[in-house]
């Protein structure tokens, strides 16, 4: 999966197949069922902003890596806040 086509279904652009689907949420750790259902990510109790992006950061990173069959250290994830 390319970066694209993952952030066509963030924003909501495009949904992944059927089959893609299922193989999506077990990369993410999750259920297919837990992300049609878009939820709020929400901050470990007394956790800063900067902290819960690194968190979020680190977590997409493994698992992309995953997804991609690479190790994180050779996956960089940007977050840009506009």
């Amino acid at each position: 999966m390319n970066v694209t086509q993952y952030n066509g279904y963030e924003r909501g652009r495009s949904m992944p197949s059927p089959v893609t689907l299922p193989r999506l949420a077990k990369a993410l750790q999750t259920t297919p069922e837990a992300l049609l259902h878009r939820s709020p990510v929400r901050p470990v109790h007394g956790e800063a902003k900067g902290d819960v992006l690194r968190r979020l950061r680190g977590q997409f990173r493994a698992q992309v890596a995953t997804e991609l069959d690479l190790v994180p250290d050779d996956v960089i994830i940007r977050i840009e806040i506009l």
